[in-house]
């Protein structure tokens, strides 16, 4: 195409992102192309007049550019260029010319550079590396002890089993109370009176045996 272009250049100034009302992300910078060439004759390097150009770009370019460009950047680019005509304060007539770029890059003969994917943004929630941490490591605290783990069912039972009865063979403090409610018989008479009949231990025997109960149940 007759109005596409390849230049070479650097970046004159910082790029300024802004978005049109119509909500599309659009950078523009200026662009300062020198050329230059080795002049065989005087062995040396010579250089002509600077070109200045205003750059733009638009939707996810414009985004990439203004992340990864400032000013002094060394880059290639292609584009489309048109003339821009405009009136100066004293009435004279200006003209600059401006690149609508298509793509952008940079010039990897003054330096080395890595290229770093961009991450698509959207409405729904991406999982990252850390929500898919791997769950043992989530039971350990941040000062790096393992967070303490809740005794098992089995445990649980002896403990609240051995709080009751007591050590084996020995009878509970006076002043511990059973968690383990009653049993309880009511039985109505003809006179409408009940009488209660109450399971719990009067003796080291009975605890004693109450406790060897416990520990054949208990699934080891």
């Amino acid at each position: 195409m007759a109005d596409t272009v390849i230049l070479r250049g650097f970046t004159a100034t910082a790029p300024q992102l802004r978005t049109l009302p119509t909500g599309i992300p659009v950078v523009n910078f200026r662009l300062a192309s020198t050329p230059r060439w080795f002049d065989s004759a005087t062995n040396s390097w010579r250089e002509g007049q600077t070109s200045w150009y205003t750059v733009c770009a638009y939707r996810k370019l414009a985004q990439n550019i203004a992340a990864s460009l400032t000013v002094g950047s060394p880059v290639l680019l292609t584009g489309r260029v048109r003339t821009q005509q405009w009136q100066r304060e004293d009435g004279s007539q200006g003209a600059s010319v401006e690149v609508d770029a298509s793509s952008i890059g940079l010039d990897l003969t003054f330096g080395t550079s890595t290229f770093s994917r961009a991450v698509e943004h959207s409405g729904t929630q991406s999982h990252t590396q850390d929500d898919t941490t791997n769950p043992i490591q989530k039971d350990v605290s941040q000062d790096g002890h393992a967070a303490p783990q809740q005794p098992s069912s089995t445990q649980q039972y002896l403990n609240r089993a051995l709080q009751e009865t007591g050590p084996r063979g020995t009878a509970s403090s006076p002043q511990r109370e059973f968690s383990q409610p009653k049993n309880t018989v009511s039985a109505s008479t003809d006179t409408h009176q009940t009488v209660q009949q109450s399971s719990e231990p009067t003796n080291s025997f009975e605890y004693e045996k109450q406790s060897d109960q416990i520990s054949e149940m208990a699934p080891f």
